[in-house]
């Protein structure tokens, strides 16, 4: 199912075999919606139209279109046996912990994006002295709607 406010992308969703029931709010439809609005007016949606309620929600990201559809399978199989909060993540490579910042004054001063207690200057560390950093990579993201969703935000 494909959530838009395009009739381009429809299209060429439908054209693909997705099914597009709705047009998304243009208030879930900005550059600033989150993803928690596109997905409370999709759910919504289904439940008040087509009284469906998923077990699972799988967000494919328009931004990395190329995946594969096992890995994506695979990580639906994980989440309906694991029955627990889940989302994907890779080891961060290079080492995130590493990654600099510019600093508030908007100057050419490079500080730490993060700081990491216990590692003094773990941005100039060998990657392999720090611990494995993971970062949400947004391949596949699958939530479980909580059963009384209604008053989670």
């Amino acid at each position: 199912m494909v959530s838009t406010d395009d009739d381009e992308i429809a299209e060429v969703a439908r054209k693909y075999g997705a099914e597009v029931p709705f047009r998304r709010p243009a208030e879930a439809a900005s550059d600033t919606a989150t993803d928690f609005q596109v997905f409370h007016h999709a759910l919504s949606w289904l439940a008040e139209h087509e009284h469906y309620v998923p077990e699972l929600v799988v967000h494919l990201r328009p931004t990395g279109p190329v995946r594969e559809a096992a890995l994506v399978e695979r990580a639906v199989q994980l989440m309906l046996a694991n029955q627990k909060p889940t989302r994907c993540a890779a080891s961060a490579r290079p080492n995130k912990r590493r990654s600099k910042n510019v600093g508030a004054s908007r100057t050419l001063l490079l500080r730490p994006l993060l700081e990491l207690p216990g590692y003094p200057e773990a941005h100039s560390m060998p990657r392999q002295k720090l611990p494995v950093a993971y970062w949400q990579n947004g391949y596949v993201d699958i939530v479980r709607r909580a059963p009384s969703s209604s008053s989670r935000r």
